[in-house]
């Protein structure tokens, strides 16, 4: 296989277009697990009959990862837009 030379140019543009899709896919891996946890949260709320505080996400529920203040902050946005059609559990 022959060798490609890349001008400076080149290069700069496969690797800014490579990060693009390296966010992409990092943003739909985050909305798919803050739908997930979303998910687990309102039926965890329901049987354990606790409010969203993030002490209660963290120390109750007993969410662990690392982008815990991330989460917290998506399943509130996410729980808003829910409660803002007409539901609320």
């Amino acid at each position: 296989m022959k060798s490609i030379r890349l001008t400076t140019e080149e290069r700069q543009f496969i690797l800014a277009r490579r990060e693009k899709i390296a966010q992409k896919l990092a943003l739909e891996k985050f909305q798919e697990k803050a739908l997930d946890v979303a998910n687990r949260w309102v039926k965890w709320s329901k049987k354990n009959g606790e409010g969203l505080t993030f002490s209660t996400f963290v120390n109750s529920f007993n969410y662990q990862d690392g982008d815990g203040e991330q989460i917290y902050a998506a399943v509130q946005v996410i729980l808003g837009a829910v409660y803002k059609v007409g539901w609320n559990p």
